[in-house]
């Protein structure tokens, strides 16, 4: 481990000063509009090895946030990058989950950096809790500030929560990547959610920093059986959640919303049509707006990353990032 002492002096860029990094077995990882052109991936036979089967390649480091937590961030460095690309995970799970989407960019020139929020992975924090969605928009700001000292382009991918932040984070008036990606993005309100519409009185002004279980299986995931598995015996993946994150999320919904307008980078948002826990409804708010091209893939679940064809998925990405590039 390398104490940092603040998010400033992670070792980014990614071509120099990799020596300080150490590289670690910190977190055990199980492996970890319009529409964009062609026909979104049609979900059949299995077209891409399974994300567990991709051992951890990440540098790892422990930093701090701004206001002292500890906070375990990972990158996966590529010689000559053309763009750096920061990936913000979902609510209950851990950065060490995106090895094998990191290691993808990498093959495709990107280099990757990622961090475990708050609360998450073995970042500090109470488990799954936040206060202020403020603090979360602080640690997405702090690394994308770091991977613009590069001088190369900055890219802000967010799946599910870490999509509802990488969003808040574009309609803000903070400083702004080059791109955004979203998958799963939730961005209507808690209660147009199936898994929050079987928590009743979920926003109860009392229940604070109670834990509550996740309602549904993990089988609304993904098809490949092997990620819903690893997932339940992650030891680093909460296995609840707490009512005042849901709180802060859904304040977090409503100021998005509210200032969808905003957004001022070229956008990629994108679902699975059988995702039953941000049903794709949510990534189709964004449809028909100036430059947000929105895709939803026909039967793939939540992680779409997480796929049977997850490498298409990336792929897809990879090349709407690469035509959406600043000229330089």
């Amino acid at each position: 481990l390398v104490p940092i002492g603040g998010v400033r002096r992670l070792s980014l860029p990614f071509a120099a000063n990799l020596s300080r990094c150490v590289t670690t077995n910190l977190v055990p990882s199980h492996g970890a509009g319009q529409e964009v052109p062609g026909t979104a991936p049609r979900l059949s036979t299995m077209t891409s090895p399974s994300p567990t089967n991709y051992p951890p390649t990440a540098l790892v480091e422990l930093g701090v946030t701004r206001d002292g937590l500890s906070q375990v961030r990972r990158e996966w460095p590529v010689a000559n990058p053309k763009a750096i690309i920061v990936l913000v995970h979902g609510l209950n799970e851990h950065s060490g989950r995106y090895e094998h989407m990191a290691q993808h960019f990498n093959n495709a020139g990107f280099g990757v950096v990622s961090f475990d929020h708050r609360g998450h992975g073995q970042s500090g924090g109470k488990r799954s809790w936040l206060a202020h969605f403020d603090d979360c928009l602080d640690d997405v700001q702090d690394h994308l500030e770091v991977a613009s000292q590069v001088g190369i382009p900055v890219v802000l991918c967010g799946h599910s929560m870490g999509a509802l932040a990488s969003i808040r984070y574009a309609v803000s008036d903070r400083p702004q990547p080059d791109l955004l990606v979203l998958s799963g993005p939730p961005i209507l309100g808690l209660s147009d959610q199936a898994a929050i519409e079987k928590a009743p009185g979920l926003l109860a002004p009392l229940a604070g920093s109670v834990s509550i279980p996740s309602p549904l299986p993990t089988e609304v995931l993904s098809h490949d059986q092997a990620v819903c598995d690893a997932y339940d015996a992650d030891l680093l993946v909460n296995k609840s959640t707490t009512f005042d994150l849901l709180n802060a999320m859904q304040q977090a919904q409503d100021i998005v919303r509210a200032n969808i307008g905003n957004i001022r980078v070229p956008t990629l948002a994108m679902a699975g049509s059988a995702d039953e826990l941000v049903p794709p409804k949510s990534t189709r708010f964004l449809e028909g707006r100036k430059d947000i091209d929105v895709v939803i893939h026909e039967g793939l679940r939540h992680e779409i990353y997480n796929e049977l064809n997850w490498q298409e998925i990336v792929d897809q990405v990879a090349t709407w990032v690469d035509a959406h590039l600043p000229q330089n």
